[in-house]
């Protein structure tokens, strides 16, 4: 054997782990700088949010319906209450109800008022 057969292997793994420790090190330092960045650039400030105005209504708001039977005098009161909006009116009302009879709507015509209340009773003997 030839003594340039027998170099010590000590030196290339002293590099190995001299290049692994600056790797660490390097990434260690990136990541540090990278936590650290807000810092340098700040982040810009939120606007405050600003209000939205609420829509207007533009259509009656039906604030109630209700039907009541009287089994007595054989009748059925259909009743709506509604909210109109300022400066709208109601110029009719249509009732339908599902019965022989109901098929033709009922329509009910006139200036009504913005707290509107109807109430329309039905003969059921018919």
């Amino acid at each position: 054997m030839s003594p340039s057969d027998k170099q010590p292997l000590a030196c290339p793994r002293r590099c190995y782990l001299l290049l692994a420790v600056l790797v660490l090190v390097l990434g260690g330092a990136v990541l540090v700088g990278l936590w650290q960045a807000p810092r340098f650039w700040p982040q810009p400030t939120p606007l405050p949010p600003t209000a939205t105005p609420t829509p207007a209504v533009r259509h009656p708001a039906i604030t109630g319906l209700s039907a009541q039977v009287n089994g007595e005098a054989r009748t059925v009161t259909l009743s709506m209450t509604a909210q109109v909006p300022p400066g709208r009116g109601v110029a009719e009302v249509l009732l339908w109800y599902d019965t022989e009879v109901g098929h033709e709507p009922r329509r009910f015509v006139a200036p009504l008022p913005d707290d509107l209340t109807f109430s329309y009773r039905l003969d059921a003997t018919r």
